[in-house]
């Protein structure tokens, strides 16, 4: 149609339909963008919530809505963000046909990307042999490169914004990556595991305040560090102490009878391992309510919770493997983590945060 009318060239998806069907087209095509949003809402938080799970990005709210299927989610955060970004590309583009040349770069390097780790899948997740999976994978890409070459053209145009968008998103993900390996390796460095500070203090006379102790901790075999210090600072250690450490199932529900599982570590010291199913609320309290604790069930009415809050500060005077405007972003990042205390919907009257300072 083009090489005969090129005075089509503006609008030719529209102008190849008859004059009868360009109202049901339009339909069509209304529809056929209200589905593709739906995926890209959806596709985003179901990578949302996989970066969550390998740990490369913060702590996010994200909320099940299906206790069938478990990548029915809601990721509020995201949702907002996704608005914001689609306002202000209406807001810099003006028009669909403006659009396109991001569009264009966007989907063809996708495709392009999504080729590259199907071989890898194929390889390493389904055990092709090398000269089958790359075969398959190279009949897509040499299609694929043929597209993202045509599209090449159009970066200077508005096809550099994906570029941008992905390169942010790499180095917030790599930056968060990076930061928790780094604190993981200073924690290594002065942790110390659970059962040798449990001797230690066996020989040792401190104070002894009635109530239950609880800690938090992700590592239930080292010392959480609010321990540590409450010991260090205030010389004092509860009747009852437990290290809880919190587990999510990749099931929807976890029965009743199988969500805590407590070890005796040693005098007055207890280990409580939790686990909720993807579609449970992380309640605490709730589910340390009533355990049996040793001889006695725990009780809400006579524990305090110690959580560990860290301040991230950038190390000026010492390369640490991070830049210095890194160590700056991983910090913001972490402060603006959601907070563990509603997120374990823990009472804030039965809080008590114990600040460390860590330097990166």
């Amino acid at each position: 149609m083009l090489l005969h009318h090129p005075q089509n060239a503006s609008d030719p998806f529209y102008l190849m339909v008859p004059r009868w069907a360009l109202f049901p087209v339009i339909g069509l095509a209304t529809c056929a963008t209200v589905i593709a949003s739906q995926a890209l809402i959806s596709g985003t938080f179901s990578v949302t919530t996989q970066a969550l799970q390998l740990k490369y990005l913060p702590r996010l709210r994200v909320d099940h809505t299906s206790d069938r299927l478990v990548g029915q989610i809601y990721v509020p955060f995201i949702n907002w963000a996704l608005m914001i970004c689609c306002v202000g590309l209406v807001l810099i583009f003006r028009s669909s046909s403006s659009l396109a040349a991001a569009y264009g770069v966007a989907v063809t390097l996708d495709m392009v990307i999504t080729s590259t780790l199907l071989y890898f899948f194929l390889r390493y997740g389904s055990k092709w042999p090398r000269w089958k999976a790359g075969g398959l994978c190279a009949f897509f890409l040499s299609i694929e490169v043929v597209f993202l070459a045509g599209n090449i053209v159009k970066i200077p145009h508005g096809g550099w914004i994906p570029l941008v968008v992905a390169g942010l998103m790499f180095l917030v993900m790599s930056t968060w990556r990076l930061g928790r390996k780094r604190i993981a390796a200073l924690r290594s460095e002065v942790g110390v595991p659970l059962e040798t500070l449990v001797a230690n203090l066996a020989s040792e006379e401190l104070v002894r305040v009635p109530g239950t102790a609880v800690f938090l901790h992700s590592n239930p075999a080292m010392m959480p560090p609010a321990l540590l210090h409450n010991i260090q600072h205030n010389q004092v250690l509860h009747q009852r102490n437990l290290i809880v450490a919190v587990t999510l199932e990749d099931q929807p529900y976890v029965p009743a009878g199988e969500v805590a599982r407590v070890e005796r570590v040693g005098a007055s010291f207890y280990r409580v391992l939790l686990s909720f199913g993807y579609m449970d609320r992380p309640d605490v309290p709730r589910a340390l309510h009533g355990l049996l604790i040793g001889d006695q069930a725990f009780s809400a009415s006579d524990c305090s919770y110690f959580l560990s809050r860290e301040t991230i500060l950038p190390r000026h005077w010492l390369w640490s493997g991070m830049a210095t405007w890194r160590e700056k972003l991983f910090a913001l990042m972490a402060r603006n983590a959601e907070d563990a205390t509603a997120y374990f919907c823990i009472p804030p009257s039965l809080v008590m945060e114990v600040g460390s300072q860590i330097e990166i």
